[in-house]
């Protein structure tokens, strides 16, 4: 049986580790020749201007739309419900794992 002290430093600690826990905010930015579109969440307004040297990466995105406008080399989507990928021309792979009713298109 733990001790009193123990106990009250065990019940502070799980009442922090919510706030200790990384936050899952939306974010999108381009570093590197990579894109990354990640933690999106009923935003269909996201578009990229891609170049033919360029990736995308996509995780953990939902009910979302990514466009992607001019040449991509390849995209990644990873952990994505209900997503969809609109592409210009891909030029070498596309990626998936863990996709729950997600839809790709290109806009010919």
């Amino acid at each position: 049986m733990p001790s009193t002290r123990r106990r009250q430093l065990l019940n502070l600690n799980l009442l922090l580790l919510p706030l200790l826990l990384p936050l899952n905010l939306p974010y999108w930015y381009w570093r590197e020749r990579k894109w990354s579109c990640n933690y999106q969440s009923g935003n269909n307004a996201i578009v990229i201007n891609a170049e033919p040297n360029q990736a995308l990466y996509i995780f953990r995105c939902d009910n979302s739309v990514i466009t992607v406008n001019g040449k991509i080399n390849s995209i990644t989507v990873d952990g994505c419900k209900k997503c969809g990928v609109v592409v210009d021309t891909l030029i070498a792979s596309f990626g998936c794992g863990e996709l729950y009713q997600c839809k790709v298109a290109d806009k010919r």
